[in-house]
């Protein structure tokens, strides 16, 4: 089995992990916890994070004071459950 050099594996993880939000960037995503909700605009509570093992990207933010909910790269946009 071939290994991969740490810098391939570093580039591969960097390009995986765009776009990189940062902690406090308003980033707009779309809302799907009810039906007919309305794009919006949230502050990112953390840096967006790349998982390998489920192959997301993801960032945390508050929603109503202090609800803590999850955005997930879709390959397109920003989407929360």
């Amino acid at each position: 089995m071939k290994m991969k050099k740490f810098e391939e594996f570093l580039n591969e993880s960097i390009e995986k992990n765009k776009p990189i939000v940062k902690k406090g960037d308003t980033v707009p995503i779309k809302l799907m916890l009810f039906e007919g909700q309305p794009d919006s605009t949230v502050v990112s509570y953390d840096d967006s994070y790349y998982n390998k093992a489920t192959d997301e990207t993801t960032f945390s933010f508050l929603m109503g004071g202090d609800m803590m909910m999850i955005a997930k790269w879709d390959g397109e946009k920003w989407i929360s459950n």
